[in-house]
């Protein structure tokens, strides 16, 4: 694998974190995780847990699409979120990379078990015509997560989110940006 182009998105994905830590829209804490499949291949960079405001080059692993550890390290509870990721780039291949956060407005959808509705411009200009719908509770990092996250992917055509029931927002899209 090219180590030029790993290390350019994992680049990419440090300005992105950096992005969202300092727009304003994370909880404080800045928890969140993001992911970002290499270009013409079959396996995806994603950080290894907790804060977004940290990251480095080391704080970001390389996994292939079943999930397995390829190169860097990743703690225990960063090993929670890792399928919740690779199921994106396995069941819509189109999907480049995934975003993972705790922001407090779909946070607050997402605990409250309610659908974003399509009330919001911004949701129809961004191709999300159903507004954002909720994947089914299961506890973080099991399978039966993982299973209703898919089956949101398998059934919502156009989707560039979803909430995670009880836990927070997941996106998607072409680029990290």
């Amino acid at each position: 694998m090219n180590k030029a182009a790993i290390f350019e998105c994992k680049q990419e994905i440090i300005l992105a974190a950096h992005n969202l830590v300092t727009s304003g829209i994370m909880t404080r804490s800045n928890h969140g995780n993001i992911s970002l499949r290499i270009p013409g291949t079959e396996s995806f960079l994603l950080t290894s847990g907790g804060g977004l405001g940290d990251m480095t080059p080391v704080t970001i692993a390389l996994f292939d699409l079943d999930g397995n550890l390829v190169e860097g390290t990743v703690n225990p509870v960063g090993a929670e979120i890792i399928q919740m990721h690779a199921v994106v780039y396995r069941v819509r291949p189109e999907f480049m990379s995934v975003l993972h956060t705790h922001s407090p407005f779909a946070t607050g959808f997402a605990v409250a078990g309610q659908p974003i509705p399509l009330a919001y411009e911004a949701l129809v200009r961004s191709g999300m015509t159903k507004g954002v719908p909720v994947a089914a509770y299961g506890p973080r990092g099991s399978q039966e997560s993982v299973e209703n996250i898919a089956a949101v992917l398998n059934k919502v055509v156009p989707l560039n989110a979803l909430l995670l029931a009880n836990h927070g927002v997941l996106t998607f899209g072409d680029t990290v940006k």
